[in-house]
């Protein structure tokens, strides 16, 4: 697969999935952003997530101030994307709970639902708990879809081109 091609697939999967009817906090874009850190160049990593985002947003609806925190959360997911990357571990659980802190953080910042000291940034997270859940089922499902169909795709497309060149060898 052309790594031309991989950007252009993520987005169009990233959409749909996003705007399709789903639970809440039941998305792709962790794992599209996790997956961007780990596969695509750097020049792409940060980008393809947060133009997701931005796309799906424009039709789904702007949200004002927790904007900067959602999309910073995505931002971080990538480059700790590029941190599992370097040192060959798996994420799909930090990439949830970098969602999760700085969104709820983001959210308790910006709303006034919740009193701005200590207490009430308790109160936002445990409220977040079982949002938590669902995000946790999400991005360990469409990572491992990502991460798994990424790697049988590229084995598929390496063993034919062998075939193939195997077979032009032969004629």
């Amino acid at each position: 697969m052309k790594i031309k091609i991989l950007p252009l697939l993520l987005v169009v999967i990233g959409l749909v999935l996003r705007l399709s009817p789903h639970p809440v906090n039941f998305a792709p874009i962790s794992a599209i952003a996790l997956f961007s850190g780990v596969y695509l160049p750097k020049k792409w990593n940060l980008v393809l997530p947060l133009l997701v985002l931005l796309l799906t947003d424009y039709f789904l609806g702007f949200y004002g101030a927790l904007m900067i925190f959602t999309y910073g959360a995505y931002a971080l997911i990538a480059l700790w994307g590029q941190i599992l990357k370097k040192f060959k571990i798996e994420g799909p659980i930090g990439a949830s709970l970098i969602f999760f802190l700085v969104s709820n953080f983001g959210f308790w910042a910006v709303s006034n639902i919740y009193s701005h000291n200590l207490g009430g940034l308790i109160t936002c997270f445990l409220a977040g708990l079982p949002f938590l859940k669902q995000t946790l089922v999400s991005d360990f499902l469409y990572t491992a879809g990502l991460f798994i169909g990424y790697a049988i795709i590229k084995y598929v497309v390496q063993n034919l081109s062998r075939h193939y060149l195997y077979l032009a060898k032969l004629v």
